[in-house]
């Protein structure tokens, strides 16, 4: 059967005719069928092998690409990875820095206020060596330095803090100075002894011309004058350990206080405590008059550190203003 079909192709014949031009003479070809069937047949075959080439090179293509896209999504990945880490570190860093700049201005406020202090300054600069200026002395960023690196963050905050810890050892410093000389208050007389509203040193501590004999003679301690019958304070708080009448003051006081101090109070005209008694700063015990060798009405005031008279005045002259404006109110 298949052996028929092919001898009636073979003898079969297809008739072509070919004109090479629009006007030019055609020209017949009788071809057999089975040629023109294995023509076909083989463009067909090259075709297919062209279409799978180009398949092959299409899926080399396409596995090239997809490799290269996950290189590419791996690398995105990790700068996006550093990116949030990145952006983490500058909050922390903004956080710190505002901590820091907060901390440094609280610090300039309050070194600022000890500097000014004309003591507590002087001590500072001489004894500790601080070398720090009342003003500017912390150096700030005014703004969180977004565009700047890690790197540069982190040297910024480590000049701060270091600017930090110096301020603060002037702190330090300072507060423990205060607390020093806010015991140390506590416990010496500073309070000006006399409440009147015209009260002033008529005679000062040291050698002066005796008001009886003329002549010079060591005043041991200071004159203070106010009304006759002005109210008469203790200067510190302490215990009473003399109240009478000695010799050459008078009627008087004395006031035994913490640290080796006393007080004394002479020339009274009238004392208004005892023997025993505990007093406060600022509590009244006499009246001012005249009693003893004294010429006029005023308080003879004697400040003792371990039983050696010394020069009352750096104690209680700051107090004066407050005593006048006690008497006046």
């Amino acid at each position: 059967m298949t052996n028929n079909i092919l001898a009636k192709l073979w003898k079969h014949r297809v008739f072509v005719s070919i004109a090479l031009t629009e006007t030019s003479a055609s020209r017949g070809l009788h071809i057999r069928s089975i040629f023109i069937g294995l023509i076909f047949a083989l463009v067909g075959a090259f075709i297919s092998y062209d279409n799978y080439i180009k398949k092959i090179d299409d899926l080399a293509i396409i596995n090239i690409t997809s490799g290269e896209i996950k290189e590419y999504k791996k690398k995105i990945t990790e700068l996006e990875n550093e990116k949030k880490y990145q952006d983490q570190q500058f909050n922390i860093f903004a956080q710190e820095l505002g901590t820091l700049q907060a901390r440094l201005e609280r610090f300039d406020a309050i070194s600022e206020k000890i500097m000014d202090d004309k003591d507590l300054g002087e001590h500072i600069q001489e004894n500790k060596n601080t070398n720090v200026t009342s003003k500017g002395s912390a150096s700030v960023m005014d703004a969180v330095p977004v565009k700047k690196s890690i790197q540069e963050l982190t040297l910024e905050l480590s000049l701060l803090n270091d600017a930090a810890d110096h301020i603060e050892s002037v702190f330090n410093v300072g507060m423990d100075l205060i607390s020093e000389n806010y015991m140390n208050k506590l416990l010496q007389p500073y309070t000006w002894p006399v409440i009147h509203k015209r009260t002033y040193k008529s005679s000062k501590y040291g050698w002066r011309t005796d008001p009886f004999v003329h002549t010079k003679r060591w005043h041991s301690g200071v004159d203070i004058a106010g009304g006759y019958n002005a109210k008469i304070v203790a200067s510190a708080g302490g215990l009473v350990v003399f109240s009478g009448y000695r010799y050459g003051y008078g009627l008087m006081v004395e006031i035994l206080h913490a640290g080796g101090y006393s007080t004394r109070y002479g020339h009274m005209n009238k004392v208004l405590t005892t023997n025993g008694t505990q007093v406060k700063a600022g509590e009244v015990i006499g009246l001012m008059g005249s009693t003893g060798r004294s010429t006029g009405p005023h308080l003879h005031f004697e400040v003792l550190l371990d039983d050696k008279k010394i020069d009352p005045m750096p104690f209680i002259r700051g107090g004066k203003a407050e005593a006048r404006k006690l008497a006046l109110n």
